[in-house]
């Protein structure tokens, strides 16, 4: 029992870290600083482009207003493009090029972090993450139940 203790506070400890780096805002290269929301919000862009603030907000989770302020803070950092076409209502939202870019380098740092983490299995026989995959199941089923008791 002790050495599952052991490897439960480990991997509550890997999750709050996790976390941490989830919300941290990020540096780029050019020393633009993005937060996960403008992250998410500029990655959503360039998939949906010309979408608006409600289909924005509906995909991503969160208000009209929250994806309105973040729009409107991009639009000022010159990463997306607002552009209202005469016959429509929409104001149809699009990356800028230098908006492009910042993706661009996101995912190509997003995918090095991946790489890192999964280099950590490589460390493992098969059966092993065989495994640890029943054990995240298992985890899952446990938080949501967790979730589902604090609603």
């Amino acid at each position: 029992m002790q050495l599952q203790l052991k490897a439960l506070k480990a991997l509550i400890s890997a999750f709050h870290k996790y976390k941490e780096f989830e919300s941290m805002p990020f540096t780029f290269e050019n020393g633009m600083v993005l937060y996960p929301s403008e992250v998410m919000t500029l990655k959503f862009i360039r998939a949906h482009a010309g979408d608006g603030v409600t289909t924005i907000a509906s995909a991503l989770g969160v208000s009209k207003a929250a994806v309105s302020q973040t729009v409107t803070k991009l639009v000022k950092k010159g990463l997306i493009t607002k552009e209202k076409l005469d016959h429509d209502r929409v104001i149809h939202i699009m990356l800028s090029e230098k908006g492009h870019r910042m993706v661009e380098e996101y995912s190509r740092r997003n995918n090095r972090q991946y790489a890192r983490l999964l280099s950590c299995f490589e460390k493992i026989e098969e059966e092993d993450v065989e495994k640890f995959l029943l054990l995240m199941d298992g985890l899952e089923s446990v938080f949501d139940q967790y979730i589902d008791d604090w609603k």
